[in-house]
């Protein structure tokens, strides 16, 4: 079994490329929105 430092380590990561890919979600749906609003496109109007 790993030691405490190795299993640390590894949250660590894990961690890290969580916080990352919550940014790059929330990124994408800010530029998702932005080209939808500036398209003049609706749900009313679909």
């Amino acid at each position: 079994m790993p030691g405490r430092d190795e299993l640390v380590a590894v949250v660590h990561e894990w961690t890290i490329k969580a916080e990352n890919d919550l940014k790059t979600a929330s990124h994408t749906l800010k530029f998702a929105l932005t080209t939808i609003a500036s398209s003049g496109w609706s749900a009313a109007s679909s």
